[in-house]
């Protein structure tokens, strides 16, 4: 349950599925525990707390319908889903009001803890400021965003994210041992949205994600694995540096120049 894809291996699995059953109809899901974007676009992401929701309202509407051998593993595997994977257990609840009660210092402990993620996220922290094609959001433990300045022309119309009102962002995700790179569309002006979306699917040689529709706080709009988990427990600090200072350069060199000219239209505060 708690561990991601590796691999290549939705790829794999839809692949052999597509060969193994060629006329049905291909519906696939990437279950995790929060819903994790997966790296193939033809899965859509569930979270196991979809999952929990959808199973309590079948029970509800189906209970005199199904037979009591199903109605009961069905009843069983939702509460261990609930007690051990989604936040309804008594000890999360738990933890939820001890959090409550000590937000700030228990914050600050997870945030500068010494552990591995904390001295990659300094690691990347560095590299994103010692460049000045970019400006930089939020830079937190877990999630470090920035975007080129030469696709900063967006209009700022982003809504309950980043400070900086930006509606797209670069994200680089540091955790689960590895760091991942992902072009997030987030919440924001609804217009706006849609028509990024638009010319992102107009471009698929700019733009990975194409083919879900849209969501409606959240859409991957490019991703790509930058550091695996056996580099991200092994490389030194320099090393792990110097491979995000070439994943930056590849980025802003190679893939950024079509998703600007993808995006053109949208400039704004120019003449």
């Amino acid at each position: 349950v708690g561990t991601g894809e590796h691999s290549e291996q939705l790829s794999r699995y839809r692949e052999w599925a597509e060969r193994a059953y060629p006329y049905y109809r291909h519906l696939f899901v990437y279950l995790t525990v929060s819903g994790e974007a997966p790296s193939d676009e033809a899965y859509a992401p569930v979270s196991y707390s979809d999952l929990a929701d959808l199973l309590g309202q079948l029970l509800d509407r189906k209970r005199s319908q199904v037979g009591d051998e199903i109605l009961h593993f069905l009843e069983q595997y939702l509460a261990m889903v609930r007690r051990y994977i989604v936040e309804d257990s008594e000890i999360q609840e738990l933890c939820q009001r001890v959090y409550s009660t000590h937000r700030r210092a228990l914050d600050l402990i997870f945030e500068y803890r010494p552990d591995r993620a904390l001295e990659v996220r300094e690691v990347i922290a560095d590299v994103l400021a010692s460049r000045d094609d970019i400006v930089t959001d939020r830079l937190s433990k877990a999630y470090l965003n920035f975007l080129p300045k030469s696709l900063d022309f967006l209009p700022k119309t982003g809504e309950g994210w980043l400070k900086s009102g930006r509606i797209l962002s670069f994200e680089i995700a540091n955790w689960d041992d590895r760091v991942r790179l992902k072009l997030i569309l987030g919440p924001g002006d609804p217009n706006i949205r849609k028509r990024i979306y638009d010319l992102a699917r107009e471009h698929p040689e700019a733009f990975t994600q194409r083919k879900r529709a849209l969501t409606k706080k959240f859409y991957q709009l490019y991703s790509e694995n930058w550091i695996s988990r056996k580099d991200y427990a092994e490389l030194s600090d320099e090393e792990l540096a110097q491979v995000i200072r070439d994943r930056l350069d590849k980025l802003i060199c190679g893939k950024v120049p079509p998703m600007v000219s993808a995006l053109e239209e949208l400039r704004v505060g120019e003449d």
